[in-house]
């Protein structure tokens, strides 16, 4: 029987922030969003890792783009809060399933000013959060959703895995859970009634 629900962040929770992100560095840095493209997947695992401090994630991405540092104290948390925006019904989703008895967590590949931030707000619906930069592992790697089932105290089987990125899906669903890929939040009640989970759709 599923007794939990783990959810992704940007993407799920909140809209895909990356495009918005990634034109405030750009533009932040005066160089194009291109070419902050190009540079950005070179340090982007380590990054989302940890293993990075921001300094010297910036120091890196600059000196490969032949920029000035930027001096604000997070520009990646600038860029993030720019691009913002929650899906309120998924929130709503949450409350619901946390209220009707199913354990409820977040599994993000996030940086850590994002970390910092999101651990500030009062997402109190949630029994367990897991951001990759916190325990340096890194969706769809394996482990990490190991870490996630141990750390809820459910089998793979006993969980459904939510995220709007193909590959993080189908490395969950390698490991046995229930998975769903992200259209819509009305798809995803959809989904989950359809295994069997017992809620109040969102009002």
């Amino acid at each position: 029987m599923i007794s939990a629900v783990i959810f992704d962040g940007g993407g799920v929770l909140i809209d895909n922030a990356a495009p918005g992100m990634f034109s405030h560095y750009a533009s932040h840095l005066g160089v194009t969003e291109e070419q902050f493209r190009q540079v950005f997947p070179k340090y982007e695992i380590d990054w989302a890792k940890g293993k990075l401090t921001e300094d010297s994630f910036w120091e890196k991405i600059t000196t490969d783009l032949r920029v000035k540092k930027p001096r604000v104290e997070s520009l990646w948390l600038d860029g993030y809060l720019r691009a913002y925006k929650e899906k309120k019904e998924m929130f709503l989703l949450i409350k619901n399933l946390k209220h009707h008895g199913y354990k409820v967590a977040l599994l993000t590949n996030t940086e850590i000013p994002i970390m910092l931030h999101t651990k500030k707000q009062s997402w109190t619906d949630f029994d367990l959060f897991v951001y990759s930069c916190e325990i340096g592992m890194r969706k769809p790697d394996r482990e990490i959703y190991e870490y996630t089932l141990t750390n809820l105290s459910v089998a793979p089987d006993e969980a459904v895995f939510i995220d709007d990125r193909e590959e993080n899906v189908e490395a969950a669903q390698r490991l046995g859970m229930h998975s769903i890929g992200f259209e819509s939040p009305s798809q995803v009640v959809c989904e989950l009634q359809k295994m069997g989970l017992d809620f109040q759709l969102p009002k």
